[in-house]
């Protein structure tokens, strides 16, 4: 429960303030401007600050009460800083932002350096996303959109609404992403669009076997709760659940897929450089700091004390890949590790701070520009579909990712009240009808369809086929791609006009890329830096339907309905029955031995015929029937090869013409034959 004493603030700081009226078509407008916020963990941030601060300033005064003087003491302090920010800058997100040792002309960057991917041996569907950097563990499901009904359209309110229930509370995301077809990239402009939604669940802390098992659990549950919603609101939709390698090549992206998840050993479990530069700049600060305990005078356990409370807070906040290389081997036993990003490299070019070149395969280029969400303000009701309209007909490729995730109450009323206009406030707080229980506020949320923490990237991607990477070659791609950003950002701001976007660079734009990529925004300890905003449920649909533009780059049918009784009497199967609503086979479909001796074929083509007749006599074999085939053509030898190594192998006799079976053109087979004669004067007539 919250507190509900809590008054609004006085004052008038918000722009814009919408007055309700009592309709109730209005009661999704609730705030004069959408909270917005930056995707950041400050608690780690100001921990790690006051870490190092005391540490340094213990250095400072130590070396200044042994010394007595106070330059040197402050020259050796800064130095150790320095020393400290050099050896531990990849945990320090400014000076990435700032463009940090990037002098050269190509930076190379490796966004997934400390990323571990692994799937799960017992359940291939489920891949893990492990940060040995910050300790921190995502596990992930990936369904892809594999057919949609020409006539039906998806319930995404209602779907919304359920996945932000109190009993579910099922964080998802929802992408888009249009590609060219690799193999046509040559001869001319054909795109492919992929349309994924992503559920994902996340624990910190030292990896273990029982952490990842839970992890996996409670993904599973969470699974089956975004692939009910699917079931009872996406009428007609094929939904396929990724595994494998599809699962692998859903993360690339718009990367291409490749044949196979590669074994990757590098990153999990070698020791590099870093590493070993962390390890001995730990031990030299653990024992300089021993030494000037020493100097000072203080007794030996309370020097051991403090050197074991130092070493927990260098591990804990600064060196977290010390413990997960501890416990790697036994926490990723029932994992497969793989790396989807084996064969291509991540570069920055100097002077370009808005764009992530990838190069892949050695022969082809790949440029990303890429927008934040990080300003919306009511009305809300602004349709996707002429956005998707206008940056597909100018065939521009893109991903489009919104990751949601619904919040309870609490934080609800911790981030969203001051935003919230004078009669919602009101309505929440003073009125007769105000939240008071655990019950209303449930019933507040639910009417709403629940309330979203919503962080939107947009992309802009261009790709161009090279044999040689220099240059010209990449200036030339950034102007192409400078061109289609433009028009994806033109594009957007004409349909959603009361929404603000934010270009992306430097470390923010590799950031948005592994979030797009890795289809969730809790991969990092200190979080993404990147803007969310806060949506009612009932704006949100508004952002995440799949409109009918989407069907020219995806399967679509005609939605029939046809429903499978509970159970079929079945002697001999010959198929499965499909469930139209969700496009999957169902049960098993066949016929009794007593419908068997009255089939008729008819209709279809004659290989058509001739294989279900085949898949006729199979059933009937196995069900110990016999029956008699004159093969004309000689292709029921196939029979013979699919039940070659099984105990139905020796039910089949097989005569061949000429060798099994001898026709004698002297005298016929059938005795008293009264047409026999005439029988032999065919003969001589034919062979005289």
């Amino acid at each position: 429960m919250v507190n509900f004493n809590r008054k609004p603030k006085d004052g008038t700081k918000r722009q814009f303030i919408i007055e309700e009226k009592d309709s109730p078509e209005d009661y999704p407008h609730i705030w004069g401007v959408n909270p917005s916020y930056i995707h950041v963990n400050n608690n780690i941030v100001i921990a790690r600050i006051i870490g190092l601060g005391v540490l340094i300033i213990f250095y400072i005064s130590s070396l200044f009460l042994l010394t007595s003087q106070l330059i040197i003491s402050l020259i050796s302090g800064t130095i150790i800083l320095i020393l400290f920010i050099l050896v531990f800058h990849e945990q320090l997100f400014f000076f990435g932002s700032i463009g940090f040792f990037s002098f050269r002309r190509i930076n190379v960057v490796d966004p997934f350096k400390n990323i571990i991917f692994g799937i799960n041996k017992q359940s291939p569907s489920t891949i893990l996303i492990s940060n040995k950097k910050d300790l921190v563990h995502t596990a992930l499901k990936l369904f892809r959109i594999e057919v949609i009904p020409e006539n039906v359209h998806a319930s995404i309110t209602l779907f919304v609404k359920a996945l932000s229930g109190y009993k579910n509370m099922v964080r998802f995301t929802y992408q888009v992403i249009q590609t060219p077809i690799y193999s046509q990239m040559y001869k001319g402009e054909s795109l492919q669009t992929s349309i994924y939604f992503c559920v994902f669940y996340t624990v910190n802390g030292i990896p273990t076997h029982n952490r990842f098992e839970m992890l996996r659990k409670k993904l599973d549950f969470l699974g089956n709760a975004l692939r009910n919603n699917f079931i009872g609101n996406f009428h007609h939709f094929k939904i396929a659940l990724l595994s494998g390698s599809a699962l692998v090549n859903g993360l690339r992206t718009y990367f291409f897929k490749t044949d196979s998840p590669l074994h990757e050993e590098r990153s999990s479990k070698k020791i590099n450089l870093s590493f070993m530069i962390k390890l001995i700049f730990c031990c030299g600060i653990v024992i300089f700091s021993g030494i000037l305990l020493g100097f000072l005078k203080i007794p030996f356990l309370f020097i051991f004390l403090i050197n074991l409370v130092l070493i927990i807070i260098l591990m804990f906040l600064w060196w977290r890949e010390s413990l997960y290389m501890i416990s790697r081997n036994s926490a990723l036993r029932n994992y497969a590790i793989v790396n989807p990003f084996n064969n291509i490299l991540f570069f920055r070019h100097r002077g370009i701070s808005d764009t992530l070149f990838a190069h892949i395969n050695n022969n082809l280029l790949l440029g990303i520009k890429m927008f934040n969400l990080n300003f919306a303000f009511p009305p809300p009701y602004c349709n996707n579909d002429k956005f998707i309209q206008d940056i597909m007909s100018q065939k521009v490729s893109f991903g489009y990712t919104s990751i949601n995730s619904p919040i309870p109450f609490s934080i609800f009323y911790d981030e969203g009240l001051d935003f919230l206009t004078r009669k919602t406030i009101n309505d929440l707080l003073n009125s007769p009808w105000r939240v008071q229980t655990t019950i209303d506020e449930i019933n507040w949320l639910a009417i709403r369809a629940g309330v979203w923490r919503t962080m939107l990237n947009i992309s802009a991607i261009e790709f161009k086929r090279i044999d040689s990477l220099d240059k010209n070659t990449i200036l030339n791609l950034e102007e192409q791609l400078s061109s289609k950003a433009e028009i994806l950002q033109s594009a957007f701001n004409s349909t959603f006009f009361n929404y603000g976007l934010v270009q992306l660079r430097r470390e923010k734009l590799v950031t948005g890329v592994m979030c797009e990529i890795l289809k969730n925004n809790e991969f990092t300890l200190t979080g993404t830096h990147l803007s969310y905003l806060l949506f009612q449920g009932k704006s949100l649909i508004h952002l995440i339907e799949i409109v009918d533009e989407l069907k020219k780059g995806v399967t679509t049918r005609i939605a029939s309905e046809f429903n499978t009784p509970l159970n079929l009497q079945n002697n001999i199967i010959m198929g499965n029955t499909v469930n139209t609503e969700v496009l999957e086979e169902e049960m098993p479909f066949g016929f009794t031995l007593e419908q068997v001796q009255n089939v008729l074929i008819s209709n279809g083509t004659a290989p058509h015929r001739e294989l279900f007749m085949m898949k006729l006599i199979s059933e009937l074999a196995i069900e110990g029937i016999p029956g008699l085939v004159f093969d004309y053509r000689g292709t029921w030898s196939k029979l013979l090869t699919y039940f070659k190594g099984s105990k139905f192998e020796d039910r089949f006799l097989y005569f061949k013409l000429g060798k099994a079976f001898i026709l004698d053109p002297l005298k016929s087979d059938i005795p008293y034959d009264k047409d026999n004669a005439d029988f032999l004067e065919y003969m001589f007539d034919v062979y005289a």
